[in-house]
């Protein structure tokens, strides 16, 4: 069964690229865990795969992010329409939690040779494949890869890892409980641009899995300075991990003369969140906190 589940994953995932349509997300998804999920992925099962932005990708479909890429061409896709027309040439942008650079990748191709974009993840083999994704598209040169954490403070922590079974690998956090520890280095971002002269921010995406409060009390001097736009998710589960609340995350952005606006499945702009739509439960995964105009 297993066989036939991944054959069918191929199959539609074939068709879907060349005739498009043919690939619903679910199935496809369901197809692939099913069918790959005996399977240990080494280096040599991997293969490279272009997404829709034109970006090769060192992939195996037994990882979530991966095969939603391998099958539908994209991860995150609201997301990354917003940065194909928002990002221009010579922007400074930086990913934090950059993964295996399904983002840093495309943020690279925008900001082309002119512009900066600087990548964190702390995690080695992850960090390794980050490189590897950037090498092959040519980006090294205008992307900056830093092994570290931004938290609240400059030394060092245990960092909660994935397992390299597990099949989401973005999971990694300073919070969340993770059965895999290893020991990391942590930065700010106020110290990092200082240390290292940064002298603008035009995007911030920070995926970091509940410690994006931790990651925004070392970041107040230059938010408010730089007045950067940030792609955030909000996920409650993860933010109790930290000892913080939906309010603790979105109050800093709006102290900070922030409006915070949701994202649209083409990329564009959607509803203005009030401080009142956090009081419920909520869940989102791409929240852009855009400064108020006039003060970039």
């Amino acid at each position: 069964m297993r066989f036939f589940a991944r054959c069918l994953f191929w199959i539609m995932s074939f068709l879907g690229r060349r005739f498009g349509g043919i690939r619903p997300r679910r199935i496809t998804n369901n197809l692939a865990g099913f069918g790959f999920a005996n399977t240990c992925p080494t280096k040599s099962t991997y293969r490279w795969y272009r997404d829709v932005w034109g970006n090769e990708l060192f992939l195996h479909p037994y990882y979530v992010i991966d095969r939603a890429i391998i099958a539908n061409g994209d991860y995150e896709p609201d997301l990354k329409k917003w940065i194909n027309n928002n990002i221009s040439k010579g922007s400074v942008c930086f990913d934090v939690g950059a993964n295996i650079g399904v983002v840093s990748t495309q943020l690279a191709r925008k900001v082309g040779a002119d512009g900066r974009v600087y990548c964190f993840e702390p995690v080695p083999r992850i960090n390794n494949l980050l490189r590897n994704n950037l090498q092959r598209n040519g980006f090294l040169s205008q992307a900056s890869i830093v092994a570290k954490a931004l938290s609240d403070h400059v030394g060092e922590a245990t960092f909660h890892i994935a397992e390299d079974s597990a099949p989401n690998q973005g999971m990694g956090s300073l919070v969340t409980g993770n059965t895999g520890e290893l020991k990391v280095q942590l930065d700010t971002l106020d110290h990092f641009c200082e240390n290292e002269g940064v002298k603008r921010i035009d995007f911030i995406k920070l995926d970091i899995q509940g410690a994006e409060p931790l990651f925004l009390q070392g970041a107040m001097r230059s938010i408010s300075q730089f007045r950067p736009i940030v792609a955030f998710e909000i996920s409650p589960e993860d933010l109790v991990n930290s000892g913080h609340t939906i309010a603790d995350l979105t109050s800093d952005f709006l102290k900070l003369g922030y409006t915070l606006r949701s994202l649209n499945s083409d990329g564009s702009l959607g509803k203005t969140y009030e401080a009142k739509d956090f009081e419920t439960p909520f869940y989102a995964s791409n929240v852009l906190a855009i400064p108020a105009s006039g003060t970039r």
